[in-house]
């Protein structure tokens, strides 16, 4: 059922929806949108600059080239670069991350319209690049064991 009728009816209420909220219930090929946003999240990164500093770490690292030497610099140090929290949730959010950063919103419509395959060889590349994010966030031991689970 198309929302937007319900929108142009309840301006005080749909108004207040943000608009990237809701083009996520657009459905290609339809006009209108097809759900209604019910919550809405910010992704961000909390960092302690001292332990950074203390690391030798001068600022926050700006590429991945840079946070990945900073998590290896941190690592070496034996402090704990990034910590994700222990659910599947974390993980998943990650993933989704460096998906829409790398590939593209289209390629993440195509994967749920079953147009793009999982087995497709950039998302394939992008399952292993998260893997190997995962291995290197971890100490010399956890990366074993991580790298012994993941294969």
């Amino acid at each position: 059922m198309d929302m937007g009728p319900v929108y142009e009816a309840n301006p005080e209420w749909s108004e207040g929806l943000a608009k990237g909220a809701m083009d996520y219930y657009k459905v290609p090929g339809y006009e209108g949108y097809y759900g209604v946003p019910m919550e809405s999240g910010l992704i961000g990164v909390f960092y302690n600059e001292k332990v950074l500093n203390d690391a030798g770490i001068d600022k926050f690292p700006e590429t991945w080239t840079e946070l990945k030497e900073a998590i290896v610099t941190l690592n070496e140090a034996d402090i704990v670069p990034i910590a994700l929290g222990q659910s599947q949730h974390i993980c998943r959010t990650l993933h989704n991350q460096i998906f829409y950063k790398w590939l593209g919103i289209d390629a993440a419509k195509a994967l749920g319209t079953r147009e793009k395959k999982w087995t497709d060889p950039d998302v394939v590349e992008r399952l292993l690049m998260l893997k190997s994010y995962m291995i290197w966030m971890h100490s010399q031991k956890e990366q074993q064991e991580l790298a012994m689970i993941l294969q």
